[in-house]
């Protein structure tokens, strides 16, 4: 499941504009982005959720108990 969440990092810490419905316990990747232009934004939550699909695929099932 793939859940793209807005927030915000400052030293060491990242809050979330909102909490994921019904996720409490995740791994993340986090891509930080220092620009306050919503195009830029936007390109990277698209960015994410591309690469996402690149690696969410069947043949990598094998790795999913590691």
């Amino acid at each position: 499941m793939l859940v793209s969440v807005m927030g915000t990092y400052d030293n060491g810490k990242i809050r979330l504009d909102e909490l994921p419905k019904g996720v409490s316990h995740a791994k993340v990747i986090v891509t930080l982005i220092q620009s306050s232009n919503d195009d830029d934004v936007s390109q990277a939550m698209q960015l994410s959720e591309k690469s996402f699909g690149e690696w969410n695929n069947d043949a990598d099932a094998a790795y999913d108990s590691l």
